[in-house]
């Protein structure tokens, strides 16, 4: 849940894009998305854009994009569906989209486990 203080930062349309990477390592036939999650729990969701694949089954390095219009503070976020419910592992931390980068690596992405204890999905590099 995101705090009061963090809920009254203003978001601004912003006229030329953004892109976000990030890199996690995990299977790449997992079923589960990165989302990275602005004020009035606005979610956009994280694209594969490059597996850097090693041998089949084990963990790889999957890089992922988003391209966003807008800046303001965020939360990253892991979603996983599994049979009738989703668990969701959340960063630690809120961001703050940098307006005049067009590119921004986040390099230093720490998932906490959820409620139920579960492990996110890959492993935090």
């Amino acid at each position: 849940m995101l705090s009061e203080s963090y809920v009254e930062i203003h978001q601004h349309q912003h006229q030329s894009s953004i892109s976000l990477y990030t890199l996690r390592y995990a299977n790449s036939n997992d079923n589960w998305t990165i989302q990275a999650i602005f004020r009035d729990h606005v979610k956009y969701d994280f694209s594969e854009r490059l597996i850097f694949t090693g041998v089949q089954k084990e963990p790889c390095a999957i890089l992922y994009e988003l391209k966003l219009n807008e800046y303001g503070m965020y939360r990253i976020r892991i979603s996983q569906k599994r049979t009738k419910v989703s668990y969701h592992y959340d960063e630690n931390k809120v961001r703050q989209l940098i307006d005049n980068q067009s590119h921004q690596f986040l390099f230093d992405v720490h998932f906490e486990p959820n409620t139920f204890v579960f492990s996110p999905p890959g492993r935090n590099e």
